[in-house]
């Protein structure tokens, strides 16, 4: 990190950490318990691994079961909420539910793990050591610990955003903060990283997969750089199924790295990258490996599975499955069915749920904050496609590409998913953080945007950040307003 002053990039990177895991800690303290989505689930699960050291078994895992422990549905019951409609406060019955959670016996149960169970365990077993360091503390308190922790994945997120920036735009240091303060203050993702929820870790490590990519472009194919990848993947694999999406891609940047090798050299790489891989692969393997022999099959109880169970479907199943990836991201097209009831997911959900859509995906902010943020994201996508089209000679044509199949393999991954969800459970799957996988794209398109600005900039980078922080400022109140007001 010695370009462009190391000490300088180190404490701008530092400071970006900073920005965000602040972030994630207010979200942490000004978000009600259990509304972070699926919340109740996850506390389950660290609650049944963090008193007996066991991974939970898919005793119950259908969406919205929940069969708590006495202790944590004394906390469930003693908080008043509701999915679609303000709750209401009182203080005396907060002192009760604390003293009914402090009363409760620990008595955990396997099924409190409820649909969290088929989730991989890794960011489940890190959150048990602040469950563990808060273990003689009231339940409330060891949710509130373990909540600042998951924070802290939100600022690994920015760094290793910092860092692939750093990679795209080596000459122009000054974006390098901007595209990371963009993740850093972006308010879905401080919501939902301030909660226990394992997709703060998945985020965290997809953020790295993208840097170990960059690095492999811009420095070429080695050992040491595919197991920074392959541990990147691995890490991700053992938190959520979803990143499965990640593979295709991963796997094209090893192998456009090796083609640009000489052969000799390609050869010896080929022999030390097969080796490296195992290596890398041997904790994944074996969990799975642990999942077949104690559940029955590698899918049970956090297996690394895909997103979604069931098989591809035949005939008009799989034309409503097609037609249904399709309207997720795309205009209708006048031949398909309309699955999504008039309504444009486009701006519903990817959009409006970007720029603020709380809770259990129910709270919206006002439709004129959506506005002005579309205002900023066609200017920003306006310089992006302006800095292609200037820089075309220099853009890596390779590179592009496999960040576009990272893409669409997200995008894909999360319909088919999407559609699964829905044809099984009757209810609707669509979440913004979902393709929050994606976020060092988002968190480069913006630094892009700067950087074509030409000699505004810099100016337009302060106004960007400014405008993220007011944002994050906006969402935070917002949501204090919603549950408080």
């Amino acid at each position: 990190m010695d370009r462009a002053g190391g000490g300088a990039v180190k404490r701008a990177l530092w400071a970006c950490v900073a920005v965000a895991v602040v972030s994630g800690w207010i979200w942490s303290v000004t978000t009600p318990w259990f509304q972070v989505p699926d919340e109740i689930v996850h506390i389950g699960y660290v609650h049944y691994f963090g008193e007996t050291g066991k991974i939970p078994g898919p005793v119950n895992t259908r969406v919205g079961a929940v069969d708590p422990s006495p202790e944590l549905a004394a906390a469930i019951h003693g908080v008043p909420f509701s999915y679609q409609a303000p709750p209401t406060w009182d203080a005396h019955a907060s002192d009760a539910a604390h003293a009914a959670a402090a009363d409760a016996p620990h008595a955990p149960r396997e099924a409190e793990a409820g649909a969290a169970a088929n989730n991989p365990p890794l960011y489940y077993v890190l959150e048990a050591i602040p469950y563990r360091i808060a273990h003689g503390a009231n339940l409330f308190d060891r949710i509130l610990l373990m909540r600042l922790f998951s924070s802290l994945f939100l600022g690994v997120t920015t760094a290793f955003t910092f860092l692939f920036v750093r990679e795209l735009l080596p000459g122009s240091p000054w974006t390098w903060p901007v595209g990371a303060l963009a993740v850093a203050l972006q308010p879905i993702a401080g919501f939902t990283s301030g909660g226990v929820n394992p997709d703060a870790l998945l985020w965290a490590a997809c953020a790295a997969a993208f840097y170990a990519i960059a690095r492999i472009f811009r420095h070429g194919l080695d050992v040491r750089r595919v197991l920074g990848l392959l541990a990147a993947l691995v890490v991700a694999i053992l938190t959520k199924g979803a990143s499965l999406a990640l593979l295709p891609a991963a796997g094209l940047a090893v192998a456009l790295g090796a083609w640009r090798l000489p052969l000799p050299r390609a050869r010896r790489a080929a022999v030390a990258l097969g080796g490296a891989a195992a290596v890398a692969l041997l904790p994944l393997l074996g969990w799975i490996a642990i999942t077949h022999a104690t559940h029955g099959s590698a899918g049970g109880a956090g297996g690394a599975g895909p997103p979604a169970t069931g098989g591809v479907k035949v005939g008009s199943e799989l034309h409503k499955e097609l037609g249904y990836v399709w309207q997720l991201y795309l205009p209708r097209l006048p031949f398909m069915n309309d699955q999504f009831a008039g309504y444009s997911p486009l701006w519903l959900i990817w959009f409006q749920g970007f720029v603020g859509r709380f809770g259990y995906f129910f709270y919206t902010v006002p439709e004129w904050v959506s506005r002005i943020g579309a205002g900023v994201a066609v200017g920003v996508i306006a310089l992006v496609a302006r800095a292609l089209w200037r820089w075309s000679e220099r853009i890596r044509l390779s590179e592009l590409g496999v960040y576009l199949v990272m893409v669409a393999s997200v995008l894909v991954v999360v319909g088919v998913a999407g559609f699964q969800f829905r044809q099984r459970e009757n209810l609707p799957f669509e979440q913004t953080r979902y393709l929050f996988l994606l976020l060092p794209l988002y968190g480069a398109l913006v630094a892009v945007a700067v950087r074509a600005a030409g000699r505004y900039g810099r100016a337009l980078a302060v106004v960007l950040v400014a405008l993220f922080a007011a944002h994050q400022v906006f969402a935070v109140l917002f949501n204090v307003a919603v549950y408080y007001g």
